[in-house]
């Protein structure tokens, strides 16, 4: 069956997220410090990633752009008094949207990818607002047949129903597709579906931020790149 459809994750995939993530939480460690919220930002940090990294069963949309339900937690712990839940929130996604960095390797696999005729979309686990500000500022919406957002479409990964979302409106099936992402549990469960999955190992999360089975990737790159992408695709082709 022929190649047909190429999707990619985008946290720790198409940009370097484990950098950008210890940025935004030091730099709000250091914004409670000013508004007198906390005291140590140490102590700040070393909360936040602990209870962040236990979060697993609740519906978590991004653990990259701060949750309500996991700054409640850490607010309660260090009884954080001064701010509001929402005022941080703010505060954070403010700032992490000017850590995004466009991303022309990327770009240039999907002009790549869209020159050989071939379906392209974005499905991710992710808030809207950070997935849709990172495809603005990689300058690739134009370039996209799709894109998937957990919180827009209320199912994440591994679900296979967020698998059959995006199959579903590239019009193409599991065995036409290839899924590039980092994380074998989410991003691996597309092969249930037939879609082959490949690997990608350049940004890896500081902790695992799924439960579930792992899978093992049929094929594996460093990063998402027009050489990397053409001669995944030619192998599944063959």
């Amino acid at each position: 069956m022929p190649i047909k459809a190429l999707l990619f994750d985008s946290g720790f995939c198409l940009q370097n997220d484990p950098l950008i993530f210890n940025k935004t939480v030091n730099y709000i460690a250091k914004w409670l410090q000013k508004q007198d919220a906390i005291k140590s930002a140490k102590a700040f940090k070393e909360t936040f990633f602990r209870v962040d990294s236990s979060v697993h069963s609740e519906q978590c949309w991004s653990h990259i752009f701060a949750e309500p339900i996991v700054i409640n937690a850490v607010f309660e712990e260090l009884n954080i008094t001064k701010v509001l839940t929402k005022q941080l929130i703010r505060e954070w996604r403010k700032y992490q949207k000017t850590l995004f960095k466009p991303n022309p390797r990327f770009r240039a696999a999907l002009k790549w990818a869209k020159a050989k005729a071939l379906k392209t979309a974005i499905a991710s686990n992710d808030r809207a607002e950070r997935l849709h500000a990172i495809v603005d500022v990689h300058r690739v919406r134009e370039l996209l047949d799709a894109i998937v957002v957990s919180e827009e479409v209320r199912v994440e990964k591994p679900d296979l129903r967020f698998f059959e979302i995006v199959l579903e409106r590239l019009q193409v099936k599991g065995n036409e597709a290839i899924m590039f992402g980092d994380n074998p549990i989410s991003d691996g469960a597309c092969k249930e579906l037939g879609i082959k999955f490949v690997q990608v190992t350049k940004y890896k999360p500081p902790y695992t931020m799924e439960l579930g089975k792992e899978y093992e990737p049929d094929f594996v790159i460093n990063e998402v790149n027009k050489k990397n992408v053409r001669a995944v695709v030619k192998a599944f082709s063959e």
